[in-house]
């Protein structure tokens, strides 16, 4: 059952397993659209985190998720908030 509580909603069990936002294909989408408008090889992406450039294509095409360390590495290369990149 849900409930409503001013601005806080109760979620259910399989509401809380349903993630909103943040899912591979919204982070690939945006991890690759705010790539190509800084004019950033996937190459230089993988040089300056140190890991393979599959791993960025991977991230990018949603086949793998980055972690937080990751994302917040990202967020200061590419100058984006990590809201930005997930949602």
């Amino acid at each position: 059952m849900i409930e409503e509580n001013d601005s806080i909603k109760l979620l259910n069990y399989f509401e809380l397993n349903t993630v909103k936002g943040g899912g591979s294909k919204e982070i690939a989408g945006n991890l690759r659209k705010i790539r190509l408008s800084k004019e950033i090889t996937r190459t230089k992406v993988a040089d300056a985190l140190t890991v393979d450039v599959t791993t960025i294509a991977r991230y990018e095409e949603g086949k793998r998720i980055p972690d937080i360390d990751t994302l917040i590495a990202l967020s200061k290369l590419y100058e984006k908030k990590i809201e930005e990149i997930i949602y």
